[in-house]
């Protein structure tokens, strides 16, 4: 089975966390719960395992990057900065997320 790594970034609170909750029909949580490190969860997607990596804050999470070969990158407003992180790059805004064609058009870009 093929397998990908997509890492999930964004600012706090940018939605990364529900983003992979929702993508994984795993629901809403109405609590904020900041992640701490990094929790990764694969998940099968049209017979691929997405290894979703989701970061929390953190200073290194660029040292990761070499391991990806996808990145969603949640933001909170239209006008935050998004860094060139060298992988394909799906931005998504916190507050029209859908999570399924987002990651749909992340893996076109990824060509797969």
């Amino acid at each position: 089975m093929e397998q990908y790594t997509i890492a999930i970034l964004g600012e706090p609170a940018s939605g990364k966390t529900t983003f992979v909750n929702l993508l994984r029909d795993c629901g809403f949580e109405k609590r904020y719960f900041a992640t701490v490190g990094c929790e990764v969860h694969p998940t099968d997607w049209d017979g691929k395992i997405l290894n979703l990596w989701d970061f929390g804050r953190g200073p290194n999470n660029e040292r990761h990057m070499p391991l990806m070969q996808g990145a969603i990158y949640m933001i909170r407003k239209k006008t935050d900065p998004v860094p060139d992180l060298g992988i394909p790059t799906q931005v998504v805004l916190k507050r029209a997320m859908d999570p399924k064609k987002d990651m749909s058009e992340l893996l076109k870009k990824m060509s797969v």
